[in-house]
């Protein structure tokens, strides 16, 4: 094949049988053979393969600049975007080897996702939506919005794609799209459609997949920062959270434990925090940072944040720097600093590699690849033995009078952490009693005992049960225990909510280990 020049920017492609070019080359110029997926670099004997550009030796990771704008990650497969042709690359191994070039009709691309199927979503700082199907070679636009995202305002579950519209114009509206066919077509949440009277922007798309649980964030404000959550694929959301800055973030990890960590995206001072998922109102501090938190995405127990000062914040000119947890948010380090200005990471991919992409200038942008070093992960034990009381409050059930009756006892989920003074608050409007008891397990026995809590109790309209009015209740309930009601015949009318209130003993640890 002829040689081809990529470009204005002394970078060449072609075959390793080619002719390389020598006039006028200057010093340091790039050739990239596309058969055997090397590149090459231009010194004063001639053309040299390119030694790894490793830009940065952390205690945690070791940083490697990618010769392209990583977009998309599914395991080891980038895709990635030149931006001095807007050709599109892939990789199958985590950047270490390149395609050649692809599809070149993309617009400079924000980030993407890879679904189940192979499909390439890719979304563009103009707005537009693009799909592949055939692996990057043609791309098609599906999409024309006009607005752009964050980079971690995307994310993918199967073929359900969901992103949610960023920008910084007032007023406007924006709008969090979904497609459930990989990203042929797309349709507007209209529940989530917000204006920026309710919000500034939106923030963050998180799937978690052990929890097949979405999270959406918003910013900027107080009355403007929001945590919606879906457990439908996207079908409805519920608010679990609001309040800045504790709840402004720009992406967020989960580790184990179902632990998230996110950090602010605020000058000149980020806190990190951390909470359970089951209540992510107990937050806690976990650690600081020194400027925006732009992105934080976690492998296991690895946490590693990018962080950037703008030139607007009091402590001066544009600087970036990495910040690693080896042990889940328990410490933190300072790694270094990189070039250009962080606005987004990707990751983690199989091999628990992240992708920080930063901006060096107008329209240049460059991704820097961060390798974690072997056996630097620090085990998840708990950082003391010291524990603390904290109140809870547990709906366990909320019926209507038709699914109550003699022969269909209801049980509420089992709990999940041992409740001590246990305090039963029922709110009931049947037309009859009912029968309360506490088991191991969602049976209902013959004689109406429990071989471990004694007999139910029976309770008519509103009451409040303790150990004085029940015995069952005396002492600590323990985790895995049941709640079940039934009716002695069933009900005509009425509803009935039991909560459940008293306190658990945690670790005086962010992860919530036990």
């Amino acid at each position: 094949m002829a040689v081809e020049l990529i470009g204005q920017s002394q970078r060449w492609q072609g075959l390793s049988s080619d002719t390389k070019p020598t006039d006028g080359v200057r010093l340091g110029a790039e050739f990239y053979e596309i058969d055997t997926k090397k590149k090459l670099t231009y010194t004063a004997p001639g053309w040299v393969e390119a030694a790894e550009s490793t830009v940065l030796k952390g205690s945690n990771f070791n940083y490697t600049q990618l010769p392209y704008l990583v977009v998309a990650i599914s395991g080891n497969l980038l895709y990635a975007q030149d931006l001095a042709t807007n050709y599109i690359h892939s990789s199958a191994d985590g950047g270490n080897t390149w395609s050649g070039s692809l599809a070149q009709n993309v617009p400079t691309v924000r980030t993407g996702v890879v679904t189940a199927a192979g499909n390439v979503v890719l979304v563009c700082q103009n707005g537009d939506v693009y799909l592949s199907t055939d692996a990057g070679a043609t791309f098609a636009r599906t999409l024309d919005e006009g607005k752009d995202i964050l980079v971690a305002g995307i994310d993918v579950n199967g073929e359900t794609v969901i992103f949610a519209q960023y920008g910084v114009d007032l007023p406007d509206t924006f709008k969090v799209y979904k497609s459930a066919d990989g990203g042929a077509t797309w349709a507007a949440i209209a529940a989530m459609t917000k204006d920026t009277t309710a919000i500034r922007h939106y923030h963050t798309v998180k799937y978690i997949r052990e929890l097949a649980t979405w999270i959406i964030t918003s910013g900027d404000a107080t009355a403007e920062t929001f945590w919606w959550k879906s457990v439908d694929d996207g079908g409805t959301w519920a608010q679990v959270a609001t309040g800045s800055p504790p709840y402004r973030n720009v992406g967020l990890a989960v580790i184990p434990q179902k632990t998230a960590v996110w950090g602010h995206d605020s000058s000149p001072d980020t806190v990190i925090y951390a909470a359970n998922l089951d209540d992510i109102t107990n937050y806690r501090k976990i650690g600081h940072l020194p400027g925006h938190c732009m992105g934080l995405g976690g492998s296991k127990n690895i946490l590693i944040a990018s962080v950037r000062i703008e030139e607007a914040d009091p402590k001066g000119s544009e600087l970036s720097w990495v910040y690693v947890s080896p042990d889940g948010g328990a410490t933190w380090v300072q790694e270094g600093v990189l070039s250009g200005s962080y606005y987004g990471l990707l990751g983690p991919d199989a091999e628990h590699r992240f992708y920080l992409q930063s901006q060096t200038g107008v329209g240049a942008y460059i991704t820097t690849r961060a390798v974690p070093r072997k056996n630097v992960s620090a085990l998840l034990h708990p950082l003391s033995a010291s524990r603390s009381w904290h109140p809870v409050e547990i709906s366990l059930l909320s019926k209507g009078f038709a699914d109550f009756n003699d022969t269909n006892p209801k049980w509420a989920a089992a709990l999940t952490e041992t409740v001590f003074d246990p305090v039963l608050v029922i709110k009931s409007s049947l037309d009859q009693a009912i029968k309360i008891r506490l088991n191991s397990s969602n049976e209902w026995y013959a004689d109406e005992a429990s071989v471990f809590y004694g007999q139910p109790v029976t309770a008519g309209k509103d009451a409040l049960l303790n150990g004085s009015t029940w015995k069952a209740l005396g002492g600590p309930l323990p985790k895995g225990l049941i709640l079940g009601v039934a009716a002695d015949a069933a009900a005509a009318s009425g509803t009935l909510t039991l909560t459940l209130y008293g306190r658990v003993s945690r670790y005086d640890d962010h992860r919530h280990l036990s």
